[in-house]
C-alpha cells in the first residue's frame, strides 16, 4: 500500500505497518548493536532509550491501534520517559553538572543513530525520528526534565505521568481498561533484564566530557 493512501484506511492497517516498521527498526539497531556498543562510549545509553521507545511505541499499536495516528508525539514522550530514566540512574552518584554535560553530547550522538538508521526509509522517517531531534528538543525536552526528574516522582509516578500523556494525545477516553493496557506495555519493557543491563553496563568514565563552553558556542 502507497504511505500516502495509509492516511485513509483504517486505523488497523495504519498500526499494523507502524508496529511493523518499529519492529524491523529495532532489528537494525539489534543487528549493529555490537559496533553501536564498541565503538560509542553512549551505546549502551543509546540502545537503552531507542529500543525502548520504538519497543513500547510497536506494542502500543499493537494493543490500541489508534494511537497510530499519534505515533511521532507518542514516541516523543516515551523517548523523554526513557532518558530520564538513565539520568535519574546515574544521578544517584554523579553530580548533576556532570549528567548535564553528557546529556548534550549523548543528544547529538543518538540523533546521528536514528539518522542513519532511517535513511533509506524517508517515509518512516517521518514519522520515527522527530522524537530523536530537534522536534522533541523543542516540544517536550524541558517539560519531561521538570515531571520526571527535578520533581522526584518514583518510577511507578513517572509510569502514570507517561499512561496519562499518551491518553492525552491521542484522546482516549481516561478509563481503567486504556490506563492498564498503556501501563503494561511501558512496564513490560522496563521487566527485561537485559535492557535494564545497559544501565549497569555503561562506564560514565569512558566518555570525554566537553567543557560547558563548548555548548554555550554550539547554540
Amino acid at each position: 500500500m502507497n504511505f500516502f493512501n495509509k492516511f485513509f484506511s483504517n486505523n488497523d492497517e495504519l498500526a499494523t505497518d507502524y508496529r511493523d516498521w518499529l519492529l524491523n527498526g529495532i532489528d537494525e539497531l539489534n543487528e549493529s548493536k555490537m559496533t553501536t556498543l564498541k565503538d560509542d562510549p553512549f551505546g549502551h545509553l543509546m540502545m537503552f532509550t531507542t529500543k525502548g521507545t520504538y519497543s513500547t511505541g510497536a506494542l502500543l499499536c499493537h494493543k490500541e491501534p489508534k494511537i497510530a495516528s499519534e505515533i511521532k508525539n507518542v514516541l516523543c514522550r516515551i523517548r523523554g520517559f526513557y532518558d530520564c530514566l538513565w539520568q535519574c540512574y546515574l544521578l544517584k552518584n554523579n553530580e548533576n553538572s556532570k549528567i548535564g554535560n553528557l546529556y548534550g553530547q549523548y543528544f547529538v550522538h543518538l540523533e546521528n543513530l536514528i539518522e542513519e538508521l532511517w535513511y533509506n526509509s524517508p517515509n518512516a522517517k517521518l514519522q520515527f525520528s522527530p522524537a530523536f531531534g530537534k522536534y522533541y528538543e523543542e516540544n517536550y525536552l524541558m517539560d519531561d526534565v521538570k515531571k520526571y526528574i527535578q520533581e522526584e516522582p518514583s518510577n511507578e509516578k513517572r509510569i502514570e505521568l507517561l499512561t496519562s500523556d499518551i491518553l492525552e494525545i491521542c484522546k482516549l477516553p481516561d478509563n481503567s481498561k486504556n490506563y492498564s493496557l498503556i501501563s503494561v506495555a511501558i512496564k513490560n519493557y522496563l521487566d527485561d533484564e537485559k535492557i535494564n543491563s545497559h544501565l549497569e553496563l555503561f562506564d560514565i568514565e569512558k566518555v570525554i566530557l566537553l567543557p560547558d563552553s563548548f555548548f554555550k558556542r554550539a547554540k
